[in-house]
């Protein structure tokens, strides 16, 4: 039950950021494509490797950034051991 709870909430707060994303993607104030991206990392859903596929093909800064999340992954994997 608890992880149940867990994945619910972690994509409310998920869907929350795309849509904050998505609002300052329109407004000057702070760039939206930040709470995108932390957005689609929370979120657990069927969809989330086509949405992460799609960002890939379109932005370089999101191949980077991915990039550099994934080595830091490993890293803290290897130093957990």
């Amino acid at each position: 039950m608890k992880q149940g709870v867990k994945r619910l909430l972690k994509n409310i707060v998920g869907l929350f950021l795309i849509l904050v994303g998505i609002v300052f993607g329109f407004l000057p104030i702070l760039q939206g494509w930040v709470f995108i991206i932390l957005g689609l990392s929370m979120i657990e859903h069927p969809w989330k490797h086509a949405a992460h596929q799609w960002l890939a093909r379109k932005s370089r800064f999101y191949r980077l950034a991915s990039a550099m999340y994934f080595r830091t992954k490993r890293r803290m994997a290897r130093r957990k051991q």
